[in-house]
Protein backbone atom coordinates (compact mmCIF):
# COMPACT_ATOMS: atom_id res chain seq x y z
CA UNK A 1 0.00 0.00 0.00
CA UNK A 2 1.26 3.53 -0.98
CA UNK A 3 1.86 5.31 2.13
CA UNK A 4 -0.33 8.27 1.21
CA UNK A 5 -3.42 5.57 1.29
CA UNK A 6 -1.94 4.03 5.00
CA UNK A 7 -1.47 7.67 6.50
CA UNK A 8 -5.24 7.92 5.72
CA UNK A 9 -6.50 4.71 6.71
CA UNK A 10 -4.21 4.22 9.71
CA UNK A 11 -5.62 7.60 11.49
CA UNK A 12 -8.03 7.99 14.48
CA UNK A 13 -11.56 8.29 13.27
CA UNK A 14 -12.46 12.17 14.19
CA UNK A 15 -14.01 13.94 16.98
CA UNK A 16 -17.51 14.19 15.00
CA UNK A 17 -17.50 10.34 15.68
CA UNK A 18 -17.13 10.09 18.99
CA UNK A 19 -20.10 10.98 21.61
CA UNK A 20 -18.16 13.88 22.78
CA UNK A 21 -18.07 15.78 19.09
CA UNK A 22 -21.27 14.75 18.54
CA UNK A 23 -22.58 16.44 21.48
CA UNK A 24 -20.92 19.82 20.30
CA UNK A 25 -22.62 19.27 16.90
CA UNK A 26 -25.66 19.44 18.21
CA UNK A 27 -25.43 22.12 20.39
CA UNK A 28 -23.70 24.62 17.44
CA UNK A 29 -26.53 23.38 15.36
CA UNK A 30 -29.73 24.26 17.88
CA UNK A 31 -28.34 27.95 18.05
CA UNK A 32 -28.25 27.81 14.58
CA UNK A 33 -31.72 26.77 14.55
CA UNK A 34 -32.85 29.31 16.98
CA UNK A 35 -31.19 32.01 14.72
CA UNK A 36 -33.51 30.64 11.60
CA UNK A 37 -36.10 30.66 13.81
CA UNK A 38 -36.01 34.30 14.75
CA UNK A 39 -35.15 35.31 11.31
CA UNK A 40 -38.39 33.55 10.57
CA UNK A 41 -40.30 35.25 12.99
CA UNK A 42 -38.85 38.73 12.88
CA UNK A 43 -38.43 39.04 9.37
CA UNK A 44 -41.37 39.47 6.58
CA UNK A 45 -39.86 40.37 3.04
CA UNK A 46 -37.00 38.49 1.29
CA UNK A 47 -34.49 41.30 1.58
CA UNK A 48 -34.81 41.40 5.27
CA UNK A 49 -34.09 38.00 5.63
CA UNK A 50 -31.52 37.68 2.82
CA UNK A 51 -29.87 40.44 5.18
CA UNK A 52 -30.65 38.72 8.26
CA UNK A 53 -28.63 35.54 7.23
CA UNK A 54 -25.68 37.99 5.88
CA UNK A 55 -25.34 39.49 9.42
CA UNK A 56 -25.63 36.07 10.88
CA UNK A 57 -22.41 34.79 8.78
CA UNK A 58 -20.33 38.31 9.37
CA UNK A 59 -20.66 37.99 12.78
CA UNK A 60 -20.42 34.23 13.14
CA UNK A 61 -16.96 34.57 10.99
CA UNK A 62 -16.03 37.43 12.68
CA UNK A 63 -16.12 35.42 16.02
CA UNK A 64 -14.93 32.50 14.98
CA UNK A 65 -11.93 34.51 13.46
CA UNK A 66 -11.19 35.97 16.85
CA UNK A 67 -11.69 32.95 18.94
CA UNK A 68 -11.56 29.85 17.01
CA UNK A 69 -14.55 28.24 19.15
CA UNK A 70 -17.43 27.63 17.04
CA UNK A 71 -20.21 27.26 19.74
CA UNK A 72 -19.07 30.00 21.22
CA UNK A 73 -18.85 32.06 18.10
CA UNK A 74 -22.70 31.08 17.72
CA UNK A 75 -23.67 31.76 21.11
CA UNK A 76 -21.98 35.65 20.54
CA UNK A 77 -23.27 36.12 17.57
CA UNK A 78 -26.80 35.24 18.90
CA UNK A 79 -26.96 37.11 21.61
CA UNK A 80 -25.65 40.51 19.29
CA UNK A 81 -28.82 39.60 17.31
CA UNK A 82 -31.22 39.11 20.10
CA UNK A 83 -30.01 42.23 21.48
CA UNK A 84 -30.53 44.33 18.56
CA UNK A 85 -33.71 42.96 17.75
CA UNK A 86 -35.22 43.64 21.07
CA UNK A 87 -34.01 46.93 21.58
CA UNK A 88 -35.80 47.88 18.11
CA UNK A 89 -38.80 46.29 18.89
CA UNK A 90 -38.56 48.09 22.35
CA UNK A 91 -38.07 51.59 20.75
CA UNK A 92 -40.71 50.62 17.77
CA UNK A 93 -43.74 49.96 20.81
CA UNK A 94 -42.37 53.27 23.20
CA UNK A 95 -42.05 55.80 19.85
CA UNK A 96 -43.39 53.61 16.80
CA UNK A 97 -40.08 53.84 14.98
CA UNK A 98 -37.12 50.79 14.75
CA UNK A 99 -33.63 51.58 15.82
CA UNK A 100 -31.16 51.72 13.34
CA UNK A 101 -26.76 51.01 14.31
CA UNK A 102 -26.25 54.78 14.83
CA UNK A 103 -28.50 55.20 17.14
CA UNK A 104 -27.76 52.07 19.02
CA UNK A 105 -24.36 53.45 18.67
CA UNK A 106 -25.09 56.75 20.24
CA UNK A 107 -28.34 57.41 21.21
CA UNK A 108 -27.85 61.19 22.43
CA UNK A 109 -27.40 62.17 18.78
CA UNK A 110 -30.78 63.05 18.31
CA UNK A 111 -30.94 65.40 21.12
CA UNK A 112 -28.20 67.81 20.35
CA UNK A 113 -29.74 70.14 18.31
CA UNK A 114 -29.94 74.14 18.83
CA UNK A 115 -32.81 75.38 20.22
CA UNK A 116 -34.01 78.54 18.83
CA UNK A 117 -33.41 81.77 20.54
CA UNK A 118 -36.17 83.89 21.38
CA UNK A 119 -34.55 87.10 19.89
CA UNK A 120 -35.41 85.93 16.74
CA UNK A 121 -39.09 85.90 17.20
CA UNK A 122 -39.28 89.70 18.29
Amino acid sequence: MPPSIAFLTGRRAPDAVRPVGTLRIILIAAMHAAALALMLWSEIGLVPKLVFVLTWGVLNFFWLAMLRRPAVAAALSLVLIVTVILLSRLKYDIILMTANIPEIKSPASGRLRRRPSFAAHQ
